[in-house]
Order: C-alpha cells, then structure tokens, then sequence
C-alpha cells in the first residue's frame, strides 16, 4: 500500500512540475511578445531608446529572436550607434543567412562607415537572393562609384532601369555618374527623362543645367538654373550657378544681380562676394569689386587674396 501511495505522489508530483514548467515557458512566450511590440510602439514613436530596452528585454527571454535583433539594430542606428547596429545586423545574418532585408541593412549601414568593400560584399549576397529587385542594383551602384568602379557602376544603374524604367531617381543618379565620367550629352538626355517622370524635380534641372554649362550650351543653363530657382527660391547655390553663367556670356550686370541674390540668402557666401567683385571689376567698379573680395577673403574664398593684390592696391 505504502508503494502504491508513493508511485501516486510521485507522478503527481512530475505532473505539477510539469505543468509549472508549461505555466512558467506560456508566461516568458507572453513577456517576449509583449516586449516585442513595446518596442514596435515606441519606435515608432520615436523613442529609440526605450525600444531598445524592449528589444533587448525580449532578447534575454527568446536568445535567436531574429526579428528583435533586426529591429533593435535599426534602433540603434537611429541613435547613431553604428557599431552596435552592426553588431546585431551580424547576430541577425548569423541566425538566418538567407535574411535578404539583413544583407541589404547591414550594407546600407556599412556604405555609412566608409566600409565600401563590405558594403559590396553585402549587396552581392542580397543580389543572390533576390536578383529582379532594383533597388539593390541601385544601392550595389553607388558603393561601385564610390570605389570608382565607374563601368560596374554604369552597368547596376543599367540594371536597375531595366527592371524598373519608371524610376526617376535612377535615371537622376546615373545622370550624375555619366556626368561625373564627362559624359555630359548622356547625362542631360538622363536627366531629362528624370524631369519627364517628375515635372518638379528641382534637382534634375539643376545637375542638368551643369551638364549643360560642361558642354558650353550656357543659354540652356541659364534656362534650367532659372526652373530650379522658380521651384526653390531660397536655393542660393543656383543663383551663384546662374551668376557664373551669365558671367561666362558677359552679362555682368545680370551676374552681379544673381550673386547679390545669393548673398541676401547666405550672408556668409564667400564664393558669391568673390565672384561679384570679379563683375564688378569687370565693369569699372574697381572700389565695389575691392569691398567684396575683402567680404570674400572674410568668408573663406581663397582666390579673394589674389584679386586684391593685383587691383586694389
């Protein structure tokens, strides 16, 4: 009877154990998932900090959550702790080396870092695993620029128009590539199909304009300098742009309006002093010309110094 009642207390007591077991692992599954979306709130309530607690919080109950390491990781690199974030892009490519978003994201944040050949190595894996997605081509593009692989780069945006012709961002920044390789004629028919595919797209008109004045069509500069001042008025780089300009065609007058303008928005603009004492001089106005190089030299333009030497002594 005795051994009887013991086997009895024994299974009842390997059946409460277990069940505290299943209560105990259901209630740590709950926590981890309620510190998981905490997270997901305060991330996008912008506070990355707390979520990053509550990332780390769901990390300690559940060790390979992927999903925790990824999101804490952009977190992270919300508050500008790059190592950190690449630390869990790693942890997170560990777990599931087959994570297209982790390959891309960790590339991203390496371009960042200045690591361009890691950053490659990255987009080549996310290439691997999804080869018809544009953007990738894009991004593998930029990083092959940056270490003047200019032909890879020139075939990735090739690439990426091709899977996706109506992206204008694509055809403004092969445009840049194309005129940065003095390609200026295949720069301006790209950045012309940008502003066909986004009317405003002030940015186009202004690296166009530049090819433009590169291929000594000064008239269409001008004209494609004055569209990117009617979209932003306030851009005082164009007025300085289209001052140069006009200044290359004689129209000093014009000139000296068009950098006046570019001061008026940047009180500091050395280049914009500089450039109007090269007009003003040009014109006669030798005491005008002197005061702005004497502004220039003030506001960092280094050419000023030179002028002033010769012409006002």
């Amino acid at each position: 009877m005795k051994m009887i009642m013991k086997r009895i207390n024994l299974r009842t007591t390997v059946f409460l154990i277990a069940m505290t077991l299943s209560f105990s692992l259901s209630a740590q599954s709950g926590d981890t998932l309620k510190f998981f979306q905490s997270g997901e709130t305060k991330y996008g309530s912008k506070d990355y900090k707390g979520a990053i607690e509550d990332w780390t919080q769901a990390i300690t109950l559940k060790a390979n959550y992927i999903e925790a390491y990824f999101n804490r990781a952009l977190a992270k690199k919300k508050i500008s702790d790059k190592d950190g974030a690449l630390k869990d892009f790693d942890k997170v490519i560990q777990l599931k080396p087959d994570f297209l978003k982790g390959y891309i994201k960790r590339g991203e944040l390496k371009a960042e870092m200045d690591n361009n050949q890691g950053a490659l190595l990255d987009f080549n894996e996310a290439i691997k695993l999804a080869p018809d997605t544009a953007s990738i081509y894009v991004s593998r593009a930029m990083v092959k620029a940056e270490l003047k692989d200019n032909p890879g780069a020139l075939a990735d945006y090739n690439k990426a128009l091709d899977l996706k012709p109506a992206d204008y961002n694509t055809w403004y920044r092969r445009g840049n590539l194309k005129r940065k390789i003095s390609d200026f004629n295949g720069a301006i028919a790209d950045f012309t199909k940008a502003i066909e595919l986004k009317a405003d797209y002030a940015e186009a008109y202004n690296s166009r304009a530049l090819a433009k004045n590169s291929s000594k069509d000064k008239k269409g500069a001008i004209e494609d300098f004055t569209k990117v001042i009617e979209l932003k008025p306030d851009n005082q780089k164009a007025y300085y742009n289209r001052g140069c300009t006009k200044a290359d065609l004689f129209d000093n007058k014009g000139a000296i309006e068009d950098f006046t303008k570019a001061i008026e928005l940047k009180a500091d603009y050395g280049d914009a002093y500089n450039a109007r004492g090269v007009a003003k001089n040009n014109l006669g106005d030798k005491a005008g010309a002197c005061a702005d190089w004497s502004l220039a030299s003030k506001n960092g333009n280094k050419s000023a110094a030179a002028y002033s030497t010769q012409n006002c002594k």
